[in-house]
Order: C-alpha cells, then structure tokens, then sequence
C-alpha cells in the first residue's frame, strides 16, 4: 500500500470516483429508487446528500458555502452492479465540491453516498489521477 498525500483547497476541490457510487431515494420505508445523473435534481439531491452526512458526522462543520458541481463529461457512466442477488444503480463520475479544506478531506476519506464502507464511492483528487492508475 502507497500513501497518497492529498492537497486540500478552501475553495473548489475537484474528485473523481475511483469505485461507483450509490444514493437510494426512500419514498417511504420500502420503496426506494436510485439517485442517478441523468435526472435533472441529481446537483442538488447529492448536495443535500453530502451535507446530510456531514452534518450527522460533526453539526460544527462549516458548511456555509458547500456547493457541488458535476460537469457533463463523456467518461461519465450510469452502472448496474449486482449487490446480493439485487441490482443496484451507480455514478461513475468527476464532481468538484465547494467548501473549506477541513471538510474537503473528511470527504476523500469517507468517500460519497451509500455503502462507502463497502468499497463504493471511494474518490480521488483529480489533479493525481497519474498517482491512481
């Protein structure tokens, strides 16, 4: 295992996704459907997402100018993956978060969405994408 010395911005920081990852919309208890880049709420369902998260990890955390960003781009994939016997819908994705340097790093540390301790949304910082290869 190589260590990979991240540099964090106050301000945007651009990652990528190293894995896929998941966001399930519950309607209510049982029924769920899957948050996915091709609707037109997915900016702001992952923003509110992210700061959800955030906010149950630490309530201190600045968030005050968090913003996210996912730029159309050709690499960009919708996924199926089979969890268990059950299909799941992934991103595969860039996405530039805005927000303080402290918040940035708790991000590529626990990575973005569901399952994360999974393997599932594992992200990296896009300026050493050379480094993940």
């Amino acid at each position: 295992m190589e260590f990979i010395d991240e540099t964090f911005y106050n301000g945007w920081n651009h990652f990528a996704t190293l894995s896929p990852f998941i966001i399930k919309e519950y309607d209510n208890k049982k029924t769920y459907q899957f948050l996915t880049m091709d609707r037109g709420d997915f900016k702001v369902k992952v923003k509110e997402y992210l700061i959800n998260k955030l906010t149950k990890i630490n309530p201190k955390l600045d968030l005050k100018d968090f913003d996210v960003e996912v730029k159309d781009h050709p690499k960009h994939k919708i996924k199926k993956i089979m969890v268990k016997n059950v299909i799941n819908v992934a991103n595969q994705c860039q996405i530039s978060i805005q927000c303080n340097k402290k918040v940035a790093e708790l991000i590529y540390n626990i990575g973005v969405g569901q399952s994360t301790g999974s393997g599932f949304g594992t992200i990296y910082k896009t300026e050493n994408h050379h480094l993940y290869k």
